[in-house]
């Protein structure tokens, strides 16, 4: 009987948040964090990751102290922070009001990233992480998720890829034209010249 084909696209990582793919897992795992306990109560951070996550250079000083929107969305730390004060990642978090906002910077200034052998001996078939917050009582709290949405493991469907579209071209292009050039996307095979798209993307 014929094998299966795997072909390499199927293992593609799609954004679900406009963020570096390696933030996303911490963004989720701060939103998760952010339910269980006050902000007040937090002493300090520590990222459990695996090893890919901590040569990306997002955990440097530089990086939990962003100074320009490039600094910000590549930064892990300021990420974390901002999702756990504001409870989402969005436009409005890489506005200097948000990534100089003292009160994310104080919380991040106590975080660190540490590598967790467990977690790095499963990676790339599954990202794996902790975020654990240390707290001003001596305890902690932590949380473990595993592939962000958009991972092979945990697909985005149809829906979101076009919500997500939609939330960056609407911006750029007017809701009329933005939903013209999902459609032609969506279709693309039987397009008979991409010039329509190319059309439909002028900004």
């Amino acid at each position: 009987c014929a094998l299966p084909i795997s072909f390499k696209i199927e293992r593609t990582y799609f954004k679900y948040m406009p963020v570096m793919y390696s933030a996303q897992l911490p963004i989720w795992a701060a939103l998760e964090l952010r339910n269980k306990v006050k902000l007040e109560d937090i002493a300090g951070l520590v990222v459990h990751g695996y090893d890919y996550m901590l040569s990306t250079g997002a955990y440097t000083p530089e990086r939990c102290n962003p100074t320009t929107r490039e600094t910000a969305d590549h930064s892990s730390p300021y990420l974390i922070g901002a999702a756990l004060v504001d409870g989402a990642i969005t436009e409005k978090s890489f506005t200097p009001e948000r990534y100089r906002d003292p009160v994310i910077l104080k919380l991040i200034s106590n975080l660190t990233a540490v590598e967790d052998p467990a977690y790095t001996a499963v990676y790339p078939q599954h990202i794996k992480l902790r975020l654990e917050a240390r707290l001003k009582s001596g305890g902690s709290v932590a949380v473990e998720m595993a592939d962000p949405r958009g991972h092979p493991e945990n697909p985005m469907t149809d829906a979101e890829l076009g919500e997500k579209f939609m939330r960056q071209a609407v911006p750029q292009l007017g809701e009329v034209r933005a939903r013209k050039l999902q459609d032609a996307l969506w279709k693309l095979e039987s397009l008979s010249s991409v010039a329509e798209l190319l059309t439909l993307a002028r900004v």
